[in-house]
């Protein structure tokens, strides 16, 4: 655990995301396929936001200061990754690199 809790919201693709770390723990979440531009960070919670991942804070950096920009890089390839994978409409496996049937690239080239 690097710093005080901490929030980032902004937009990939056009898709808005938030990312929340707390005690070493993240959760990423994006604004429903239906209102893409809505903020996931205090949405009301009727709202249906999604989330694309979570886990310990060793997957958004590492050190100490945090590298930031080892987040924004999981952030961006997090969030094209579950728009690639919406945008093929052929049936695939979650580990799928590629789509089996047309090829389409799956996971975003950022993603490890």
């Amino acid at each position: 655990m690097a710093a005080a809790p901490w929030v980032l919201v902004d937009a990939v693709n056009g898709r808005r995301f938030a990312l929340r770390e707390r005690w070493g723990e993240y959760t990423l979440a994006i604004a429903p396929d239906d209102d893409p531009d809505l903020n996931p960070w205090g949405a009301p919670t009727e709202s249906a936001t999604i989330t694309v991942a979570s886990g310990t804070d060793d997957d958004l950096y590492g050190g100490t200061p945090p590298d930031y920009s080892k987040t924004a890089t999981f952030i961006a390839a997090t969030v094209r990754t579950y728009l690639r994978r919406q945008a093929c409409t052929h049936p695939h496996n979650y580990g799928d690199r590629y789509c089996p049937a047309c090829g389409w690239p799956l996971v975003d080239e950022a993603q490890p």
